[in-house]
């Protein structure tokens, strides 16, 4: 493998104030557009058990880099609720891009870094959020980078190449023309 594959993609943060957060990123740090959007999703785990959790995704590019803001929305148990209860909100992971999420998932449990939050269903995308707070303050998130995901990505931040400044919280589903 070549250690170049292996990208920080995205910064992100937990948040108890979505739109004072989205606010502070659009006005001062001249981050945007964001899409946002509500999460569900089956098959969850939090530290090797299930768990049903509910947040919205904000997502939005400053520069090269995609700044994802979380907002937990129930009171499940989770590393978003974790990381605020622990330490309020702020800084919480940043994303990895690799080309072998299962090597790259294993050199982490090697390495002591055992999976803390995630999905690893066959057939969905899967993502993983490793416990990386005591080496590093912070967790990592690797997703299994799917085509539609890049794609995404390539929607989100050339809308930021471009972005005016005008409307800069969108609905999730504009990027595809809803």
């Amino acid at each position: 493998m070549n250690f170049a594959d292996e990208t920080v993609i995205q910064h992100g943060y937990v948040v108890r104030d979505l739109e004072a957060s989205l606010g502070y990123w659009v006005d001062t740090m001249r981050t945007g557009p964001f899409y946002v959007v509500d999460n569900a999703l089956d098959g969850m785990t939090y530290r090797g058990q299930p768990t049903s959790v509910r947040w919205t995704t904000a997502l939005g590019y400053r520069g090269s880099m995609l700044i994802e803001i979380i907002r937990q929305n129930d009171d499940s148990p989770s590393i978003y609720r974790e990381h605020l209860d622990a330490r309020g909100p702020g800084f919480h992971h940043f994303m990895l891009k690799t080309s072998d999420f299962d090597a790259t998932l294993s050199r982490f449990e090697r390495a002591g870094c055992p999976p803390a939050f995630g999905r690893m269903g066959s057939g969905e995308e899967r993502f993983m959020y490793v416990d990386t707070v005591k080496p590093l303050g912070c967790f990592i998130e690797l997703y299994d980078m799917m085509p539609g995901t890049l794609d995404l990505f390539r929607r989100i931040q050339s809308s930021h190449e471009t972005w005016d400044g005008k409307d800069p919280i969108r609905p999730f589903s504009s990027l595809y023309g809803g």
